[in-house]
């Protein structure tokens, strides 16, 4: 029996008590179906969701590396981790949408940036910031108020991205 979201999913047709068999009292196995499929669906679109940020900000990087060496840098979890509070990104699991937070203070004030794209130009690298809102990243602003650019934890390489593991090891 294969189950398929669809009502009446969860039993074989000939198990479905429908119409003046059905019993009194008793939830309809067909409404179960549907929120049970539902349910799963809803729960499941966040997830899905911040997975999909993955491709749009590797391909949004290397659009904007254009072939030049670039890195990226993600919010570390833990606030005195590498002095300013980023890391470099680690794995593609480090671009997906639970992973690009940013530090808040008390008031709700960003402390930083979700992701940083640094690509290697003369004098000195292009500087962009990752955007949930526009879902790009955008050029590093003049005023940034209360937040501080990191220092450059690696070297730039081209194919920044492609080098990248799904996952860390743990």
């Amino acid at each position: 029996m294969m189950l398929h979201c669809r009502p009446g999913a969860l039993a074989p047709d000939s198990e479905i008590p429908t119409g003046a068999g059905r019993h009194p009292g008793r939830p309809n196995p067909r409404a179960r179906a549907w929120i049970l499929c539902w349910g799963i669906a809803v729960a499941g679109l966040p997830f899905a969701l911040s997975f999909a940020a993955i491709p749009v900000v590797s391909w949004r990087a290397k659009t904007l590396a254009d072939g030049r060496a670039y890195y990226l840098q993600v919010h570390a979890k833990d606030p005195g981790f590498e002095d300013d509070g980023y890391r470099t990104a680690a794995s593609l699991t480090d671009l997906s949408g639970y992973r690009l937070r940013k530090a808040r203070n008390e008031e709700g004030l960003a402390l930083s940036f979700h992701a940083i794209l640094a690509v290697e130009a003369a004098p000195e690298p292009l500087v962009y910031n990752w955007s949930f809102r526009r879902f790009a990243f955008e050029p590093r602003q003049q005023h940034l108020g209360r937040i501080v650019l990191p220092r450059p934890l690696c070297q730039p390489r081209t194919r920044f991205i492609e080098t990248l593991p799904l996952r860390t090891r743990s």
